[in-house]
């Protein structure tokens, strides 16, 4: 598919193309017209880029940014889907309006995904160990650390790596791998 770039609705010194991409159309202060601008994830698992709108630095999906430009706005109880599943996929090929209920049938019945999957936070197990080197195996990391005075955020950043910081008030997590002959097939 050849790339098309339209103007970003209320982003004017920005355009996207159809194959998620984002440019400056305008010149600013250490930028060019035409520049890409370098998304990056978000802990999410989504795409964003920064925008500076009036000096003002605002981050934005990407996919948010493909579906205005090329769909128009949100119309009222939709939410965008990743036909693929995969969010860092903002390609206009791979969006559509949804409402939430759609989306999550989606999910289960053309992606083969629920809550309790492999990718939930909730079904994994961490082990965290305590200031004092204690160890504990946890399927709930959020009852867990709510229990323990911990902020989750932290600890979910510290177990997917995503984070510079190492420890939460000196306790640490990681995932738990399990071993083959720890798992068991039914």
């Amino acid at each position: 598919m050849r790339e098309l770039w339209k103007d970003i609705p209320e982003y004017d010194a920005y355009a996207v193309s159809n194959h998620g991409r984002i440019r400056r159309t305008k010149a600013s202060r250490g930028t060019r017209v035409g520049k890409l601008l370098n998304p990056w994830k978000g802990t999410d698992g989504y795409l964003y880029v920064t925008l500076c709108i009036d000096r003002e630095i605002k981050a934005v999906a990407m996919h948010r940014l493909v579906c205005l430009a090329f769909m128009g706005p949100y119309p009222e109880g939709k939410e965008t889907n990743h036909k693929d599943g995969d969010k860092a996929n903002p390609r206009l090929d791979n969006l559509e309006w949804m409402t939430r209920t759609e989306n999550n049938l989606h999910c289960v019945h053309v992606l083969g995904k629920n809550g309790s999957g492999k990718n939930s936070t909730s079904s994994k197990t961490y082990i965290v160990t305590s200031p004092v080197g204690k160890k504990y195996k946890v399927k709930g990391l959020r009852k867990f650390c709510r229990e323990q005075g911990l902020h989750k955020s932290h600890m979910f950043e510290i177990a997917n790596r995503s984070s510079k910081q190492k420890t939460e008030r000196g306790w640490t997590c990681r995932h738990h791998r399990i071993r083959l002959d720890e798992h068991q097939t039914a």
